[in-house]
């Protein structure tokens, strides 16, 4: 993973002084190259004492997380992130700041894996997360406060209205900042008297004479992912035992069906902590037993020519160093002889990008705007 490295100079509300940070960033993280305007609101807004609890929810690369903890230095931060590489890049950044109370946490259920009590909680929600996400993160941000606790929700002037009915129900909300952003602030927020928003879908498909049932997480469920799932299935041909990655596995569709088609040994590996606890829940479903699934920033821990086969599906929100880097990781962990199956829009370049990588490339089926290319190594 490469990363980039940027200077910034904030003032530390909590004892009036100023402090250089310094911070790393890399591609495929929601603008990358400096501090975002919502982070500076929140940073300006939010009062921070020396011994508070500060949680940070949905760090980025650890901006927020970092100032506030060093605010909080006789208290403790946690910094929270659903996604792997922004996880990573906070890690690096708290160490490199030396911001010893604050740790990161790779999670996507604060109920679960927060259990302590905090007394101010922050959440910048990223550009074009669903919005019943968003409202379940707000959800477990303020059920994890203490009585007494505050709330902060800083965002485009767009979004932040669009949440302030929702956050109107745990109690009454300021505007503390308006400068093209706002920043909302719900103090002493009431608990949350609902259960979740988050919003499932069950799905039966087969193929090949094998039908498996999946759930998943609707706003992170289309009908394109079925389809790839059902491209990148079909021209998979595994042998027993094979080992088998579904990389950027979503709800576990590919390596499912290796299993149960061919009784390969599967493993998955999705950048979003949402889609691990799914993937488990699918093969119990599908009585896969022989199975691993983490949550990584994609194939680059796996140990080299460990893999017979690889799938790899490009939904084209990705950035295109970081498809390649997956690429050559691909690459590296297949055997003599093992295949990477990609499953990618037309129009998209993964064909010139796996030519370079692997010296040859092969169309193997296209469905409309879709196509799976296959390399051998």
């Amino acid at each position: 993973m490469r990363t980039a490295p940027f200077q910034i100079q904030l003032k530390a509300r909590a004892r009036d002084r100023k402090r250089m940070f310094s911070f790393r960033s890399a591609r495929g993280v929601e603008s990358p190259e400096s501090v975002t305007s919502k982070e500076v609101l929140l940073l300006q807004g939010a009062e921070i004492d020396n011994t508070s609890a500060v949680l940070c929810v949905d760090s980025r690369i650890g901006v927020t997380g970092c100032v506030l903890g060093d605010q909080a230095r006789a208290g403790r931060t946690m910094m929270t992130e659903s996604e792997a590489r922004p996880s990573l890049i906070s890690e690096l950044n708290r160490r490199r700041n030396e911001i010893s109370s604050a740790e990161v946490m790779l999670s996507s259920d604060l109920g679960t894996d927060c259990i302590r009590k905090y007394d101010v909680a922050t959440y910048i929600p990223r550009e074009g997360e669903p919005e019943d996400v968003v409202r379940q993160k707000i959800f477990e941000s303020v059920g994890n406060l203490r009585e007494d606790g505050v709330f902060y929700f800083s965002a485009e002037t767009g979004t932040a209205e669009k949440y302030r009915e929702f956050l109107e129900q745990f109690g009454e909300v300021q505007e503390k900042v308006n400068q093209g952003c706002k920043l909302l602030e719900v103090f002493k927020p009431e608990k949350p008297r609902e259960k979740g928003f988050l919003k499932y879908k069950r799905i039966e498909h087969s193929i090949k004479g094998e039908k498996c049932k999946f759930r998943t997480l609707d706003s992170f469920f289309t009908g394109e992912k079925l389809n790839s799932v059902e491209m990148l299935s079909r021209e998979m041909e595994a042998e027993e035992g094979d080992r088998v990655l579904d990389l950027s596995c979503g709800f576990g569709g590919v390596g499912i069906f290796s299993a149960k088609l061919y009784d390969a040994e599967p493993v998955f590996i999705d950048r979003n902590a949402y889609m691990k606890g799914f993937v488990e829940e699918n093969c119990d479903r599908n009585d896969v037993e022989d199975f691993k699934v983490v949550c990584d920033d994609g194939a680059e821990n796996l140990e080299t020519s460990s893999f017979d086969k690889v799938s790899y599906r490009i939904d084209g929100s990705e950035d295109d160093e970081v498809i390649e880097q997956d690429l050559q990781d691909c690459r590296r962990i297949l055997k003599s002889g093992g295949e990477l199956l990609v499953c990618h829009s037309r129009d998209y370049s993964a064909e010139k990008m796996m030519r370079k990588i692997f010296g040859d490339v092969q169309a193997r089926r296209r469905e409309v705007d879709h196509q799976v290319s296959v390399s051998r190594k």
